[in-house]
């Protein structure tokens, strides 16, 4: 799968965001952690031994800015992120975190304001087998 990404509008310093690479693939499933991982939801810690995670593959590095990324799949927004290798990052939800099957993926920065979208895609989400036993991590 291909996308489009556009620049968004300018960051809070006023300069225009680094380039965002497109997103080439997404695929989101259920993992099953060794250890309890811990997720801030609704602004308190909480520890879970299962959760989402979605790896995206894109065409090129995320930028490093030292803010977070941030992966928005339709009105949910997932931070908690890490490096794969290259070109490939996991991207974890939180159990309870849910979006509509088919949602649009843009990938974004998450600082200490709100996380914002830096590109659209056109890349969908497709949904989750619920059915599938979660993956080990």
């Amino acid at each position: 799968m291909t996308s489009a990404d556009h620049a968004p509008a300018r960051r809070d310093d006023g300069e225009p965001p680094p380039p965002f690479p497109t997103l080439r693939k997404a695929e989101a499933y259920r993992i099953r952690f060794r250890r309890a991982r811990r997720f801030v939801v609704a602004g308190k810690e909480a520890s879970f031994e299962e959760a989402t995670a979605v790896d995206v593959h894109t065409e090129g590095e995320l930028p490093a800015m030292g803010v977070g990324l941030a992966l928005f799949i339709g009105n949910a927004v997932l931070v908690e992120s890490e490096r794969l290798e290259k070109n490939r990052y996991r991207f974890y939800a939180p159990p309870g975190l849910a979006w509509k099957s088919g949602a649009a993926l843009s990938l974004g920065l998450a600082g200490s304001g709100l996380p914002t979208p830096v590109s659209r895609s056109t890349l969908k989400l497709a949904p989750i087998d619920e059915r599938e036993a979660p993956r080990p991590e």
